[in-house]
């Protein structure tokens, strides 16, 4: 049994499709198993192949771009080669550098690859339709996906082996020890919307790090250790703003300052995450660790970790991620709304209950 699935680029995107994955190799434990991504830059697939030596799953991580003609002709090779017996494929490749617009590359590139049978939802696309709800769960959307194609296996959540982690870190060791410990993951990408050739960067998912570094402080003097995610952009726009974590003995600042299975290992001894929704927050789910995810203008019933919490406002404007209104949304009230002592107090709530 060779089967290929198509994941979006990020890290949150691999992590979601992960349980998958584990779904497949339950009820065909010799299957081979492949993820096929589109990818802006090639060095996303570097960081997306780090993830995936963490996990025991999918054998290889393939990538293309119609713009990258030479590379696009070397994965048809790779791909007819591999015989796939099923070819999965998302929800038509909604690539955010084109704002969004459907984009149907990967149903050919997954059939001239050579798939048997292409699975999805899109009706006129697929060999075998998945009927899908719109506002699907993302574990819901692939259950349903695999359920036509004849999977019946449970999918696991857990998916990251924790003996291929990165434990050489500052601090380690008082981790390790401590009772209680929190993960905050401080930021998420930001987002590109072309519209008549102008090209906007937006953001409607982070929570100010001024809040971040509050809340830290409220947690500090709860004694609860508090570590700190992030990587060379969160530091540089920390930087930029002129925005520090103040020294504590409870507070470890590891933003800018760790490898990718260094950061796993990190959430791995933690109690808690809580995090702007995005691939922290997966990967933390996918260690089995508690999340709270704080939720602006992405849809909280597609995007929320399997498992994991929310704090959320609700407003009729949401969700408006690769959406017009919100790429020229200008308050986000949806974010700056949520008061720290909102977030504190959920957090307290979720761990007197265990």
């Amino acid at each position: 049994m060779n089967v290929l699935i198509n994941v979006g680029p990020g890290i949150g995107d691999i992590l979601q499709k992960l349980p998958m994955a584990s779904a497949v190799k339950a009820q065909y434990p010799d299957a081979n198993i492949d993820f096929l991504m589109w990818a802006n830059d090639p060095q996303n697939v570097k960081l997306n192949e780090q993830i995936l030596e963490c996990q025991n799953y999918v054998r290889n991580l393939y990538w293309y771009n119609v713009e990258y003609k030479l590379q696009c002709v070397k994965l048809l090779f790779q791909l007819r080669r591999n015989h796939y017996d099923f070819g999965f494929v998302r929800d038509g490749g909604l690539l955010q550098v084109k704002g969004f617009k459907p984009s149907f590359w990967i149903f050919r590139i997954v059939r001239w690859g050579g798939a048997k049978k292409v699975v999805g939802y899109m009706k006129d696309y697929v060999d075998i339709f998945a009927d899908v709800p719109e506002t699907a769960h993302f574990i819901e959307r692939d259950r349903i996906t695999l359920d036509a194609a004849g999977f019946t296996a449970p999918m696991t959540m857990k998916t990251i082996d924790e003996s291929k982690l990165d434990f050489s870190f500052e601090n380690c060791d008082r981790l390790r020890e401590s009772e209680k410990v929190i993960a905050f993951s401080v930021g998420t990408n930001s987002y590109l919307w072309t519209e008549n050739g102008v090209t906007t960067v937006y953001d409607v998912k982070s929570w100010a790090y001024e809040k971040w570094v509050e809340l830290s402080l409220m947690l500090a003097e709860k004694n609860i250790d508090v570590v700190l995610l992030g990587g060379n952009k969160e530091k540089r726009e920390l930087e930029e703003k002129k925005i520090s974590f103040p020294e504590n003995n409870h507070i470890f600042n590891f933003i800018g300052r760790t490898n990718i299975k260094q950061s796993l290992a990190i959430l791995s001894l933690c109690s808690f995450a809580v995090g702007a929704e995005g691939g922290m927050m997966h990967c933390a789910s996918g260690l089995g660790v508690k999340t709270l995810t704080v939720f602006g203008g992405s849809d909280y019933r597609r995007w929320t970790p399997a498992g994991g919490d929310i704090v959320n406002l609700y407003l009729d404007c949401a969700p408006c991620f690769a959406t017009k209104r919100g790429v020229y949304c200008k308050y986000h009230k949806c974010l700056e709304g949520i008061d720290v002592d909102m977030v504190f107090k959920r957090i307290m709530e979720l761990w007197s209950n265990g």
